[in-house]
């Protein structure tokens, strides 16, 4: 994770990383208490996704599952704007992917 003015996750097909911003990542920490403390879930979410999926009502929304030792999946929702560096949304854990 890098350290500009909002830290930033490398992934392949970004140079420039995925933005985590303190309004999103306090968002995701309040309404989803089980991500606190689970940065390095978050990091293989997006780094080594088991499935991505293109979000049905916006196109410039993906969703990247992973899951992990214990069998429990989780998603980073990112969005994925053209000219824009991409930002995560969310991130949680779910029942399986598309859940």
């Amino acid at each position: 994770v890098s350290q500009s003015r909002y830290p930033t996750i490398p992934i392949g097909r970004s140079k420039e990383g995925i933005r985590i911003t303190y309004e999103r990542k306090m968002h995701w920490q309040e309404r989803h208490p089980e991500t606190k403390g689970q940065e390095q879930k978050l990091i293989q979410t997006l780094q080594a996704p088991k499935e991505i999926q293109n979000d049905p009502k916006d196109r410039s929304v993906r969703r990247y599952y992973w899951q992990d030792e214990q069998g429990k999946w989780w998603r980073a929702v990112v969005k994925e704007e053209r000219g824009q560096q991409p930002f995560i949304l969310t991130f949680l854990r779910v029942e399986r992917p598309g859940r």
